[in-house]
């Protein structure tokens, strides 16, 4: 079977190429690339990655060795993927996006323009984060939780499935938000704080440091 590719070319068309006619350096450097899929210009692309069927990656992004990425995903133009990550199928990565090494971003996910997520995150299924917010290292966002944007949230948080984060919240270090909770808009959350299920924290509110929060 032929696979090809498409590799944007200077006047702004898409010129098809034949993989095979690389299959020999694909092979010293252990790239597997399959049916379908766009790479855009200048794109740099490490040793041991392997790129699902139809999948787009934009200009200038930055796939670094032991990256797995699924059938049908987006990575945006600048984005960068650090070492040993996996995108999974239809994950939508915008541009300027940074992924440390580590990291999984799940099934059908969508990741905002100029996100930056730590090392060893988890981004599960179907989640959603915000532009310009920050995920620290060893945080675990749930299966379609919202991140709101400009959000940061501290090393070793746990964000539970369908919880809501607010725009320009701030979540400290090994902070618990359990399932389905709501934190408003511009709320503060010290380190060491556990947030109950289906709790509601207001706009603006401001939890200490080692506080359980189970306001509704």
């Amino acid at each position: 079977m032929k696979y090809n590719i498409y590799l944007s070319v200077p006047n702004g068309e898409r010129e098809l190429f034949n993989i095979n006619s690389w299959s020999e350096e694909l092979k010293m450097r252990n790239i597997k690339i399959y049916p379908g899929i766009e790479i855009g210009d200048n794109v740099e692309i490490g040793d041991d990655v392997e790129i699902g069927n139809h999948t787009r990656i934009s200009s200038r992004a930055k796939i670094n060795s032991c990256v797995e990425i699924g059938d049908g995903a987006e990575i945006g133009s600048y984005a960068q993927v650090g070492r040993n990550t996996k995108i999974g199928d239809n994950a939508r990565i915008s541009s300027c996006v940074k992924i440390g090494n580590n990291a999984k971003i799940g099934n059908n996910a969508k990741i905002s323009n100029d996100v930056i997520i730590g090392d060893n995150a988890i981004i599960s299924y179907c989640a959603g984060i915000g532009s310009n917010a920050k995920i620290s290292n060893d945080v675990i966002i749930g299966a379609c939780a919202v991140i709101g944007n400009n959000a940061k949230i501290g090393n070793c948080a746990f964000i539970s499935a369908c919880t809501e984060i607010g725009n320009n919240v701030k979540i400290g270090n090994r902070v618990i938000i359990r399932y389905c909770a709501e934190v408003g808009a511009c709320a503060k959350i010290g380190n060491n704080v556990e947030i109950d299920y289906d709790a509601k924290i207001g706009n603006n509110a401001r939890i200490r440091n080692n506080a359980l929060g189970d306001a509704k």
